[in-house]
């Protein structure tokens, strides 16, 4: 397209001179500089050392700059610094992004130049002023409050604890059925009155659950106590049997008192009536061979009885055995220890009643013994007439009726030996707070020779109390040795003493103790049990240690492991 011609520019007035137009070639550079970047300017030398004063001496130091950021020794001093970070001035680019800052690290937000900050919280005046405050002050909690606060927290944590225990015992007594079960089993394959010893523990076990039908269950046969002390007494009856098996009829006789109960546990059927376990008591009682042993199970589970509050009970039951007046007496005599005379002035009559009966024709008249004369010099009552045969029994009676009426007596110097041990020995069996009876006991037997025998049963029950009053073992170990007959007595005797240390034990116990008791004794088994019964109470693992005994064994341990878990 052809441009338009020029007009003519007028001509400046004289003097002054006009600024000529830019050219065409030089309006397109002024556009084409002001639409590109300034042109970069060369980079400035980098410097090559880095000039600084040593931290340490205070010298200027001089390093090349590839040590810059690293630590170097200094060449005045020696000691190693860090030579620092040449900062170099390059031109900003504005289109860098970059803050020098990692990838994940925090940006602060810049302020807005100008912009109103956003409030953070409400002023008070201005919710006091739109009515949002509440003009009520808040009351302070009452004690009251507090008291039930805290109640409600505490019944909640007894709430959890009950919960937990609940969980834990019933794992445990699934373990402890569990057990029972086995050395129940075990006890199956054993011919002889040793399965009485497991029989006995596992009716303890099911009497302590104190659950319903834990004495007689009538959908689950033999799974009750009254079923397991019945089997124990079976095994244990007959004329064949060594005497220490009416050791161990005595400790089932006490085990028995424990089924009885009151009214109310007989209606929850955790319990038998008294009467009932009177029936049991007489049956296990008559099954004693040994006249001295059936005085001492009398003496004891009367004790016992009475402590429970049956002494009507006792009165009783001892008068089923009216023909052993000895058995009566030892009745009466508890019954006076425990503060009940009119009881033992009853029994006194009734012996006193057998002693003046007229005898059958060639019967001989009933002999007057220790323990009889003893309940009536005990009540201060006139007792049997005198006779000059048994002089000795009469004058013992005196002094051991004495010390149960809790005054003193002495025998005569004359006295013998066997007269004192028998006098002392029935004034220690009423436990009283005098100890002189069973020290005097103890020093007569330890007179009396070697070659003289002496009463097994005596020496037995003295023993027994000397191990509960905690006189020295060497006591006890040697009045043992004075048990010879009957001589199967004497396994019986080491039992009183092994439970004595037992007793005694604060931690386990070792396995040697178990040879303390003749492993061919009824009464080994007995103290296999007692030993696994103590040491799971302190190790665990003694239920593997039980389990790896030998066959015949093993149920007594299994037992006594779960008499121990059940406390």
């Amino acid at each position: 397209m052809p441009r338009p011609a020029s007009v003519a520019a007028p001509a400046p007035a004289s003097g002054i001179t006009a600024t000529p137009p830019p050219s065409e070639a030089e309006l397109e550079d002024f556009a084409a500089s002001m639409l590109n970047d300034e042109p970069v300017q060369k980079e400035q030398q980098a410097p090559q050392f880095v000039e600084f004063e040593c931290e340490q001496c205070l010298e200027p130091v001089k390093f090349e700059i590839a040590l810059a950021g690293k630590r170097a020794p200094c060449p005045h001093c020696k000691r190693v610094i860090k030579v620092p970070m040449v900062k170099q001035d390059k031109p900003k680019d504005w289109r860098s992004t970059s803050d020098g800052l990692p990838t994940g690290a925090k940006r602060e937000k810049e302020e807005l130049a100008g912009a109103w900050e956003a409030a953070k919280i409400v002023a008070r005046e201005s919710l006091e002023e739109a009515g949002a405050l509440s003009t009520q002050q808040r009351q302070p909690t009452s004690r009251t409050t507090w008291i039930i606060r805290g109640l409600v927290a505490a019944a909640a944590l007894i709430l959890v604890a009950v919960g937990v225990t609940a969980v834990v015992n019933a794992i445990s007594g699934s373990r402890q059925e569990k057990l029972m079960t086995k050395a129940l089993a075990g006890a199956d394959k054993l011919a002889g009155p040793e399965k009485a010893v497991v029989h006995l523990a596992a009716g303890t076990f099911f009497l302590r659950k104190n659950e319903p039908d834990c004495i007689k269950d009538p959908k689950k046969k033999q799974r009750g106590a009254w079923d397991q002390y019945a089997l124990a007494r079976t095994a244990l009856s007959g004329d064949s049997l060594p005497a220490e098996a009416d050791w161990l009829l005595i400790e089932l006789g006490l085990a028995q008192v424990g089924l009885g109960g009151s009214d109310d546990a007989v209606e929850k059927r955790t319990r038998f009536t008294w009467e009932q376990t009177s029936r049991e008591l007489v049956q296990t009682i008559r099954v004693i061979r040994q006249p001295e042993a059936r005085v001492e199970a009398v003496q004891q589970i009367a004790r016992k009885l009475i402590s429970a509050g049956q002494q009507q009970l006792v009165s009783a039951m001892v008068r089923q055995f009216s023909e052993q007046p000895d058995v009566l007496a030892v009745a009466g005599l508890e019954l006076v220890r425990a503060g009940h005379a009119d009881l033992a002035r009853e029994l006194h009559q009734t012996i006193l009643n057998l002693y003046s009966q007229p005898l059958p024709e060639g019967q001989q008249p009933l002999t007057p013994t220790l323990g009889v004369v003893a309940l009536g010099h005990a009540l201060n009552e006139k007792g049997l007439p005198v006779r000059p045969e048994y002089k000795e029994i009469f004058a013992g009676g005196r002094v051991a009726g004495l010390y149960w009426r809790r005054e003193s007596g002495q025998l005569d110097r004359g006295a013998s030996l066997f007269s004192k041990l028998e006098t002392y020995l029935c004034a220690a069996a009423m436990q009283g707070e005098d100890r002189r009876p069973l020290q005097d006991a103890l020093g007569a037997l330890q007179l009396i020779p070697p070659d003289r025998g002496v009463n097994g049963w005596q020496v037995l029950r003295l023993v027994n109390l000397a191990a509960q009053a905690d006189e020295a073992e060497s006591k006890l170990t040697a009045a043992i040795r004075r048990i010879r007959e009957p001589a199967n007595l004497y396994p019986a005797g080491q039992l009183v003493l092994f439970r004595a240390q037992v007793r005694q034990a604060k931690n386990k116990l070792p396995a040697d103790l178990l040879h303390s008791v003749d492993p061919n004794s009824l009464c080994h088994a007995q103290a296999r049990l007692e030993w696994a019964r103590h040491n799971v109470r302190h190790d665990s693992g003694t239920i593997k240690e039980v389990e790896s005994w030998d066959e015949k064994w093993r149920p007594f341990g299994l037992a006594g492991c779960v008499l121990g878990m059940q406390g």
